[in-house]
């Protein structure tokens, strides 16, 4: 827009230029979102609320700040739009940066369902990032005993002494899909005929939403 003869624009015109480019972004930082960050299920698990900031800076806060300040006289017209271009960008920028980094990091089966990571759990819950296996989001089954009383008792103890639950138990983790075969409570897990999955319930920060999970791939449907 800012090579172009502004003075051939109108305020409207060069709002609904300015919102036609920042669809086409918003399409591209959409489908990250969607298929790279919070695949599947996982979209209602702070899926939404990324896609909720990327739509308000880019869809509304750039165009809205051009129909503000267009004026086909102004002298400083170019400025005002390179300024209005580069706090765009920059907020784009920060926002998809927040969103990367609340995005599913390690997503772990246990006994209760399917618990989700985020990168900042992760190190907070002081999990070494280097040794896990693949790439994010990292998929883990916690080792956990057949009998369900001892995987109460292992429950409390890891709750009590080391202040989290069993899915930061790192040196319980075993990984998709090489050793699911041997998942010891592979039977909490009746599988959906009608799916080929097993129903279970993923638990993060953003809420408990159901979902269906393939126990040979660790896929989310």
């Amino acid at each position: 827009m800012l090579t172009l003869d502004l003075k051939k624009y109108t305020r409207w015109q060069a709002f609904i230029s300015h919102l036609a480019i920042s669809f086409i972004i918003f399409l591209i930082l959409l489908a990250i979102i969607v298929f790279a960050w919070f695949p599947g299920p996982l979209i209602h698990v702070g899926g939404w609320q990324g896609i909720k900031i990327v739509a308000g800076i880019d869809l509304v806060l750039g165009p809205l700040l051009t129909l503000i300040v267009f004026n086909p006289n102004k002298k400083s017209l170019r400025m005002d739009l390179s300024i209005i271009a580069l706090f765009q960008v920059s907020a784009l920028c920060y926002g998809s940066w927040i969103i990367h980094n609340e995005r599913p990091y390690i997503i772990s089966l246990s006994h209760e369902g399917v618990t989700t990571i985020t990168k900042k759990e992760a190190i907070a819950g002081k999990i070494n990032l280097e040794q896990l296996i693949g790439k994010a989001p990292y998929r883990v089954v916690i080792d956990l005993p057949k009998d369900p009383e001892l995987i109460k008792t292992a429950a409390f103890t890891t709750s009590f002494f080391q202040e989290h639950s069993m899915d930061y138990r790192q040196d319980l983790y075993l990984n998709f899909p090489a050793t699911n075969d041997n998942l010891p409570y592979k039977e909490l897990f009746p599988q959906n005929p009608n799916r080929k999955c097993s129903p279970i319930t993923i638990t993060s920060k953003h809420g408990d939403i159901e979902a269906c999970i393939d126990l040979e791939s660790g896929a989310l449907h």
